[in-house]
């Protein structure tokens, strides 16, 4: 009999599945997708958004659901198997001076996750742990040993330093957590917060290779290390494949509540720029496809919209004519940004499903080796939008 995850995860499988014409491909690599066709009044009501309104919908994606609702029905059902509890924080109050040192947006996320924690097990084990934020958190909260395991020898250095000023019993090893492949303690409570693409995946290949006692984790950036298409880790996933690639996977982490305002202009801009590129790269081609491209850092905008493009296309050996008009193609990145960001809408109603799917995949590797496992949010959305939290516990009978 399938385990409630396993149920969530073949439900919200089938929702995608049915779905993928709608939320796979990527506005970026093919401006016209089938579904504009196929379903003409939801195009209609996309584009015919104005600013304020696209604005609204940007800055609360609760709200695309409903507003899609007319069009695509099941956009109700789907939102409906995503929405996980909040935790039920504790009352354990955290030591004074616990959050020195931490900046703040990422010692209000450490707050909520240590209300999220229930410590198991003799020896906290902070996996990718930086400066150790969080193990000297719950070490301080819970009296209890840390190892730290990072990578950077000197955020170790740095992290001792601060461990030292408070009197923790933390001990930090410098290593790659990617190829550590030794027995932790049995009684390690392993916990991280954001371990990134491959980080938070072996987490999960360590824990269920050698058993520990617990992990407490948020995963983050699935898209990181990926190579080409994601290889799930459960059988249960393996078996219902999505066959997902870097692309789906930046869908699932696309949303951002943390950036300034000057960092959405900008990131606005080179979108843009990036759009107006392809439209230039198109025509000189001959080709009506997308032609992957680089990322360039926020420091290549400074020096117009032409050095970006020549910058771009001797990246890819691509040689320019003579006479281009260049705002012809400015204006062309921002007509196509401009119906982009109406029509990704779209897309965006999945984000959350998809990334729950990453994270079922997850739970289900563990189940399937012994831990008892619970998924919910361990704080809001405005604070982080990666606010899923896994808890497992090794069963022990």
């Amino acid at each position: 009999m399938p385990s409630p995850l396993q149920t969530l995860f073949l439900q919200l499988h089938q929702e995608l599945v049915s779905s993928k014409l709608l939320w796979q491909p990527s506005l970026f690599v093919n401006p016209s997708p089938s579904w504009l066709k196929l379903y003409p009044a939801l195009t209609e009501q996309c584009l015919s958004l104005s600013e304020n309104q696209l604005t609204e919908l940007e800055q609360q994606p609760e709200l695309i659901p409903l507003w899609l609702s007319a069009h695509l029905p099941h956009i109700t059902q789907l939102t409906a198997l995503t929405e996980l509890e909040m935790n039920a924080n504790s009352a354990t109050a955290l030591p004074k001076q616990w959050d020195a040192g931490i900046p703040g947006r990422k010692a209000k996320q450490i707050k909520a996750f240590a209300e999220a924690f229930k410590p198991e097990g003799d020896i906290l084990v902070d996996w990718c742990s930086g400066k150790a934020h969080l193990g000297r958190t719950l070490s301080a909260l819970y009296a209890a040993p840390c190892l730290a395991l990072e990578y950077n020898p000197t955020l170790c250095q740095q992290g001792n330093v601060l461990a030292r000023k408070r009197n923790l019993n933390t001990h930090f090893v410098a290593t790659d957590v990617l190829k550590l492949g030794v027995a932790l303690p049995a009684s390690s409570h392993i916990c991280a917060l954001h371990a990134c693409g491959d980080l938070h995946r072996s987490l999960v290949a360590q824990a269920t290779s050698h058993p520990v006692a617990a992990l407490t984790f948020a995963p983050c950036c699935y898209p990181l290390w990926l190579d080409d298409t994601y290889t799930p880790l459960s059988k249960t996933a393996l078996k219902h494949n999505l066959q997902l690639d870097r692309t789906d996977l930046h869908l699932a982490v696309q949303e951002c509540v943390t950036a300034t305002p000057r960092e959405q202009s900008l990131s606005h801009k080179q979108a843009t720029w990036r759009l107006g590129f392809d439209c230039l790269q198109r025509d000189i081609r001959q080709s009506d496809s997308y032609l992957n491209t680089p990322s360039l850092p926020l420091s290549a905008l400074n020096n117009g919209f032409e050095h970006y493009c020549r910058t771009l296309a001797a990246l890819k050996n691509l040689t320019l004519p003579q006479n281009i008009q260049w705002q012809h193609y400015e204006k062309a990145g921002e007509v196509r940004w401009a119906k982009l960001r109406r029509l990704q809408l779209v897309r965006h109603a999945y984000r959350r499903a998809l990334e729950l799917w990453l994270v079922l995949d997850l739970a289900l590797r563990l189940e399937e080796a012994n831990y008892t496992v619970v998924i919910n949010q361990f704080c809001d959305r405005a604070l982080t939008p990666r606010n899923i939290i896994i808890n497992a516990k090794l069963n022990t009978h």
